[in-house]
């Protein structure tokens, strides 16, 4: 897994996920997250994304694809397309890009 801060596009957190069971915690936004495979649901293909905010709900990617999130500072995390500026949704919050590039050979 790796993670970059301020990319070059209009995310500021960019997560690329590699296989595994991974949990991120963000303190200054009351979040945490968890990727992980849960296979007999979701297949091979797909990822899981779990959020604190989210209680029991679940969002997908599948393998070679990315989703864009705005992580608030008041814990919540939502789902957004892909941000046409660096400023497209304030100050008080980041934008993070999440890839699933398990099994891909991405250097």
């Amino acid at each position: 897994m790796r993670i970059h801060r301020k990319c070059d596009d209009f995310e500021h957190i960019n997560v690329e996920y590699e296989g595994g069971e991974i949990t991120l915690r963000f303190r200054e936004y009351q979040q945490t997250l968890k990727l992980f495979k849960k296979v007999d649901h979701y297949g091979e293909e797909r990822v899981v994304v779990s959020s604190s905010g989210w209680y029991e709900r679940e969002y997908t990617i599948k393998r070679g694809g990315h989703e864009y999130f705005l992580m608030l500072c008041n814990g919540s995390l939502l789902g957004i397309p892909k941000p046409l500026r660096d400023n497209d949704y304030g100050d008080e919050c980041v934008v993070l890009k999440i890839s699933n590039n398990e099994g891909m050979d991405v250097d």
